[in-house]
C-alpha cells in the first residue's frame, strides 16, 4: 500500500519566558471543514517514552504545561481521522504557540473499509523567537475559532446518520457527508468525495439518532449534544438493577464478592474527556471497591475480617443502609512465595495506538521493577499466531526483560484463544507447587480469530483454571474495547480486572497494590445475608448485579465464586425497609429456593454468612457475623463515603431507587467524609462528581428540547 505522506510547515513562536516551565499550545482542525475538533488526543513522547496526554477543548485548543526540556514527538489521532505527528524541540524556560492549526484528515471509506488513507501523516514542525508583546498575546496567537457547531438534518434508510467531529457520517454503506456551514436541510443534498447522496425524510436533528435495520452501530442513549463520538464498537454487559425484595419470600441473598475496579477507571476515562459513560460501563460494585476504607485487619486464623455498620438511608430517610466491610490480610512482599508469571500481550492491529501497547509496555515494567530473583517471568505474544517473546527468566534480569519488552510490536488479526492456551502452556511447564502461578493478559479485549464467542471463552478459562494457574485480565485503549470479554475471563479465571486509562493507574494496581493483584489469600469466596422479618420487611443488594448466585450455590463448593488478594478490601451495601409492624407477620412463606433459615436472636437485625476456600484447597470454610442493635445509628467515615459512591452510581445509572437523592448530596457527603486517602484517589472522585453533574444537566436540558 502506497503511503501517504503530507508534509506542511507549521510556525512555531519560541521565547524565553519569566516561567520557570516550558508549555506547548495550540489548535486541532478538521482539514476538510475547516471546524475546531473536540475531543482530540494530542500525546506527547519524551525521548520515545510516553509522556503526557492533552484532550482538545470544544474550540479545538490543547495546552501542555510543566514540560521538561528535550525533544519530544506530538502524536494527534481522532477515530475516522488519518493519524498526524511532528517532533519538537523544547530547551530551556519556552512556550510553544502553533500559530497555524493542526489539520487533520478524515480517513475516506469505501466499500471495504477504510482506503489506503490509514497511513501516518507526517509534520514538519519549525519553531521561530517571539518577542515579548507576542508572549503577552499569546490567544492572539492561537486564535480563539467560535463555539458554535454546525448542526445537520437528514438519515439514510436502514441506516444510521450521526454527527461526528465535524461530519455527518452514514453507516450501513459507510458513507461519509461533509457538513455545510448552515445546516442541512431534509431533502437537500450533501456532496460526498466520491459522489453526491440525497438526504431522505424523516428527519435526524441535532442530538438525535438513528438505528439501522439490524440494530448496529446504536447510539447510547447516555451521550449528550453533537460534539461526543456516538458510535463505539465498544462492549459491556447489561446492568439491570436489582429490586427490593420481600423477607416474607425471599429470606436469604445470596452473591460473589468482586474485587474488580475495572469499571471506576474506565469511567473515569470518559469523565475526563467531558463525555458521559455508558450506564452499563458504571457497575457500582467496582467503584465501592476502588477505594480503601478503614477496616480492621483479621484478628483470628481467617484471611480477612467481617465489620457491618447500619444508618439511616440518605436518599430515603424511611429506609436503612446496611453496609458490609471486609478486610484481607495484608502480607508483606517478603513474605510472598516465588511467582511464576506469564505477561500475555495483545500484540495485533488494534493495539498499536499510544495508549494501548506503548501503556502495555511501561506498565509491566513498573512490575518487573518489584520483581525478586525467585520470580520467574515469560512473555507471550499473539496476534494472528501466537509466539515467546520471552523465554522464563529470574526476575533478577531486569534488562533482559525490559529488552523484550521494548522489542514488542505488530500487527495483524487477533487469536486471542490461541494466545490464551500458550500462556496456560508455558505457566504449566514452568508450576511453582508452593508459589504463585499466574497468567497476565493485556489486551483491548478486541478478539476477532479463533474463538471469540463469550461462551466459548468463559469454557476455555473455565477448564484451564483446574491447572492451578489464575488470570488477570489488564484492559487498555478504547474505540473497539471489549470489557464484557475482559471482565468475564478475569471472573471464570479465579484473577482480577483492572482497566489502564493511564500510567499512574498501572502505578496503583501493579505497584500499591501488587500484593492483591497477583497474591490470593481467599477464593471462592460468598457472602449470604440472612434477614430477620421481624425487623426488615424488604430489602436490595445496590451494585453486584452479575455477581449474584442462586440461595442453593452457597453451600455448593462446585460452584465458583470471586477470589479475594492480599489487602484487598471488598464494600456491600443492602437498602432496607424496615419492619414497623411487627405484629403482621404471621406464618412465613419463604421461596422454596431458600435453605431452612438459622434461628435468629431478639435483637438481630441480619446474619452475615460467608464462605471461602484457602488458594489451594477445595473444601470450604465457614464464618459467621451477627448485625444487632448495638450496631445501628453510630455510622463510621466508611458508611457515609460508601453512600456517597454508591449515591453516584445511582445517579449514573438514572435509577427507579434515587429517592431524594441528587448530586449535591454526593458532593456534600464527599466534603464531609472524604479525609486524606494519601495517593489522593478520593479527592480525584469529588472532580469526576462534579463533571458528571454538569454532564448530566446538560442531557437533560437535550432531551427536553
Amino acid at each position: 500500500m502506497k503511503k501517504l505522506i503530507l508534509s506542511f510547515l507549521t510556525t512555531l513562536l519560541f521565547l524565553n519566558t519569566f516561567s520557570q516551565t516550558n508549555e506547548i499550545i495550540g489548535i486541532v482542525k478538521n482539514n476538510n471543514t475547516q471546524a475546531p475538533l473536540n475531543q482530540v488526543s494530542v500525546v506527547l513522547f519524551l525521548n520515545h517514552l510516553y509522556q503526557e496526554t492533552a484532550i482538545t477543548d470544544s474550540c479545538g485548543e490543547f495546552r501542555f504545561t510543566s514540560l521538561p526540556s528535550g525533544n519530544y514527538e506530538c502524536v494527534v489521532q481522532l477515530n475516522n481521522f488519518v493519524k498526524t505527528k511532528g517532533a519538537i524541540k523544547l530547551s530551556g524556560d519556552s512556550m510553544i504557540s502553533l500559530l497555524q492549526p493542526i489539520m487533520l484528515k478524515p480517513l475516506v471509506f469505501n466499500e471495504y473499509g477504510y482506503d489506503d488513507a490509514t497511513e501516518d501523516r507526517e509534520v514538519a514542525v519549525v519553531a521561530y523567537k517571539r518577542t515579548e508583546s507576542a508572549k503577552a498575546d499569546k490567544h492572539k496567537a492561537v486564535g480563539k475559532p467560535a463555539t458554535t457547531s454546525p448542526s445537520f438534518l437528514g438519515s439514510w434508510a436502514n441506516q444510521t446518520a450521526y454527527y461526528k467531529q465535524g461530519v455527518v457520517v452514514v453507516s450501513g454503506n459507510a458513507k461519509t457527508l461533509a457538513v455545510k456551514s448552515s445546516p442541512v436541510k431534509q431533502g437537500e443534498i450533501g456532496t460526498h468525495v466520491n459522489g453526491t447522496y440525497a438526504i431522505k425524510s424523516p428527519p435526524v436533528k441535532q442530538g438525535e439518532f438513528r438505528r439501522n435495520a439490524n440494530n448496529q452501530n446504536a447510539i447510547a442513549d447516555t451521550t449528550i449534544g453533537v460534539n461526543q463520538d456516538k458510535i463505539s464498537a465498544e462492549a459491556y454487559n447489561e446492568i439491570i438493577e436489582t429490586p427490593f425484595k420481600s423477607t416474607h419470600k425471599n429470606l436469604l441473598s445470596t452473591f460473589s464478592i468482586d474485587v474488580d475496579r475495572a469499571a471506576y477507571s474506565n469511567m473515569r476515562r470518559y469523565l475526563q474527556q467531558n463525555l458521559l459513560p455508558p450506564k452499563d460501563v458504571v457497575r457500582t460494585e467496582e467503584l465501592l471497591n476502588y477505594f480503601t476504607y478503614n477496616y480492621p485487619q483479621p484478628s483470628n486464623d481467617a484471611p480477612f475480617s467481617i465489620t457491618t455498620e447500619m444508618a439511616e438511608c440518605p436518599w430515603n430517610a424511611k429506609h436503612k443502609l446496611v453496609h458490609i466491610g471486609i478486610q484481607g490480610k495484608i502480607i508483606p512482599m517478603d513474605a510472598i512465595p516465588p511467582m511464576n508469571l506469564v505477561f500475555l500481550v495483545d500484540v495485533s492491529g488494534s493495539m498499536q495506538t499510544y495508549n494501548k501497547l506503548p501503556f502495555v509496555i511501561e506498565s509491566l515494567k513498573m512490575l518487573i521493577a518489584q520483581l525478586r530473583a525467585t520470580d520467574k517471568i515469560c512473555i507471550v505474544t499473539y496476534a494472528g499466531m501466537d509466539g515467546i517473546a520471552l523465554p522464563p527468566t529470574s526476575g533478577n534480569d531486569k534488562v533482559k526483560i525490559y529488552e523484550a519488552l521494548n522489542n514488542l510490536s505488530g500487527g495483524g488479526g487477533t487469536n486471542g484463544s490461541m494466545g490464551i492456551i500458550r500462556a496456560y502452556q508455558e505457566a504449566m511447564n514452568n508450576f511453582m507447587k508452593d508459589g504463585i502461578n499466574r497468567v497476565i493478559l493485556c489486551t483491548d479485549g478486541d478478539f476477532n480469530i479463533g474463538v471469540s464467542d463469550n461462551t466459548q471463552l468463559e469454557n476455555l478459562i473455565i477448564e484451564k483454571r483446574k491447572s492451578g494457574v489464575f488470570l488477570s485480565v489488564l484492559g487498555f485503549g478504547m474505540g473497539n474495547y471489549k470489557d464484557n470479554k475482559m471482565e468475564t475471563l478475569a471472573d471464570k479465571g479465579n484473577g482480577n480486572y483492572a482497566y489502564i486509562d493511564k500510567l499512574e493507574e498501572a502505578k496503583k494496581v501493579l505497584v500499591h497494590e501488587m500484593g492483591g493483584t497477583l497474591f490470593t489469600i481467599a477464593k471462592d469466596v460468598k457472602i449470604q445475608m440472612e434477614f430477620n422479618p421481624m425487623f426488615v420487611k424488604e430489602y436490595r443488594l445496590i451494585g453486584y448485579e452479575n455477581r449474584l448466585l442462586k440461595n442453593e450455590d452457597f453451600e455448593n463448593d462446585a460452584i465458583d465464586a470471586g477470589d479475594l488478594g492480599s489487602g484487598h478490601t471488598v464494600t456491600a451495601i443492602y437498602e432496607i425497609v424496615p419492619n414497623t409492624d411487627k405484629t403482621s407477620q404471621g406464618v412465613m412463606q419463604y421461596d422454596p429456593t431458600d435453605i431452612t433459615p438459622s434461628k435468629l436472636d431478639g435483637d438481630e437485625w441480619l446474619l452475615v454468612k460467608m464462605r471461602y476456600k484457602n488458594p489451594n484447597d477445595s473444601i470450604s470454610k465457614l464464618l459467621v457475623h451477627k448485625l444487632s442493635n448495638e450496631h445501628i445509628n453510630n455510622p463510621t467515615a466508611n458508611f457515609y463515603y460508601s453512600a456517597a459512591v454508591a449515591e453516584f452510581a445511582m445517579l449514573m445509572h438514572e435509577s427507579i431507587y434515587l429517592g431524594s437523592g441528587s448530586f449535591e448530596q454526593v458532593e456534600q457527603l464527599l466534603d464531609q467524609y472524604t479525609g486524606d486517602d494519601g495517593l489522593g484517589y478520593k479527592k480525584e472522585f469529588k472532580t469526576l462528581v462534579v463533571t458528571a453533574a454538569k454532564l448530566m444537566k446538560e442531557k437533560s436540558i437535550v432531551k427536553k428540547d
